[in-house]
Parts: structure tokens; C-alpha cells; sequence
């Protein structure tokens, strides 16, 4: 018995491959030939990819998030109400 590490469901004699495909009209579209037979069942994981970051603005943004972290362990952070309050005022600027 094997247990696929992207499930928690024990399997018995099957396998896992990754492919990725593309859609198209609607439809996926496999980005590499598979000699699957037809009939063949699969599982799809959707892989979002919204943000569209940079390399260097992604380690922007991590480095912000660190440097917020190890703020709030200081005490340093505010409260919900206050940011909430903060964020209203300049909505409305």
C-alpha cells in the first residue's frame, strides 16, 4: 500500500503524475503529449496564480511581512480597531 502525499486517502497500487495544461475555449489542453488511454480518470488541482508579483517585489513583500511579524512580537503593532479606523480615514481623504 502507498499513500500519496497530496491526499489522505491510503491508495493501493496506483500512481501519481504531473501534468499541466492550458484552457483553451473552455477546455484543458494538456502542455505536453500523455499517452494516457482514453477513458483514463483524473483528479485536477487548480494552481491559482493571481498576483502576478515579480521576483523582486515577491521578496519585497516577504520581507515587509517579516519585518510586520517581528513588529506585533514586539508589542509594536495596533489594534484591528485602530487600522480599521486608519484605513476609513483615508478612504474617505
Amino acid at each position: 500500500m502507498s499513500i500519496d502525499p497530496t491526499s489522505s486517502a491510503a491508495t493501493i497500487g496506483s500512481m501519481v503524475a504531473k501534468y499541466t495544461a492550458t484552457v483553451i475555449d473552455g477546455q484543458l489542453v494538456l502542455d505536453e503529449p500523455t499517452e494516457l488511454p482514453d477513458g483514463t480518470k483524473v483528479e485536477i488541482s487548480v494552481a491559482w496564480s493571481e498576483d502576478q508579483l515579480s521576483p523582486e517585489e515577491r521578496q519585497a513583500l516577504v520581507a515587509s511581512l517579516k519585518r510586520g511579524l517581528a513588529q506585533a512580537a514586539r508589542g509594536e503593532g495596533i489594534s484591528r480597531e485602530e487600522m480599521r479606523a486608519r484605513l476609513m480615514a483615508k478612504r474617505r481623504a
